[in-house]
């Protein structure tokens, strides 16, 4: 598993990930924050806008879009 702390200058919009939280979308970098991210969640077979912010620390595997499937 990689950790996407240190790796964290190699996230983009878009990437898709096994998180603690579940399967995750990279949407863009919250605002006057250099690290976090919101996310879009993986929920009954399409993305969903939580709200959700993400950690690079959070990230687990990089994984294909399930969407893409």
């Amino acid at each position: 598993m990689a950790d996407w702390y240190q790796r964290r200058d190699e996230l983009e919009y878009g990437m898709v990930f096994t998180s603690c939280w579940g399967t995750v979308k990279l949407q863009d970098r919250v605002e006057g924050d250099g690290s976090q991210w919101n996310a879009l969640s993986w929920t009954n077979g399409g993305w969903a806008n939580e709200g959700a912010t993400v950690e690079p620390g959070d990230l687990e595997d990089k994984i294909a879009d399930p969407e893409a499937a």
